[in-house]
């Protein structure tokens, strides 16, 4: 929390967003990876839960959604796409085929 706080007095965090943002908006999966492994090394206990874990408690929603074979659309905030344990990898490693839509 203490850490939040600092961020947002000192205008850490409009950077940071920002940071993610132009990552997101140019297709910098590496730059996305690059400040998602950032943040689980220096707040593990904040992100683990928000990123790493929500993504595998997902799938079993998301398995649910995808049940009749009916096109399913997910959307979800740029971590969440990056790095192991991704939504995607996850989604991929239990069957489910993705398409990509750019």
């Amino acid at each position: 929390m203490e850490q939040t706080l600092d961020g947002i007095q000192t205008g850490k965090s409009m950077i940071e967003l920002r940071r993610i943002n132009e990552a997101w908006l140019s297709s910098d999966l590496v730059g996305i990876t690059a400040i998602l492994n950032e943040h689980l090394i220096e707040a593990p206990y904040m992100f683990f839960p928000i990123i790493t874990q929500r993504n595998r408690e997902w799938v079993t929603v998301a398995r649910r959604l995808c049940a009749d074979k009916s096109p399913t659309l997910f959307v979800v905030g740029c971590l969440h796409t990056v790095g192991s344990g991704s939504f995607i990898e996850h989604l991929e490693s239990n069957g489910l085929r993705l398409n990509f839509i750019a």
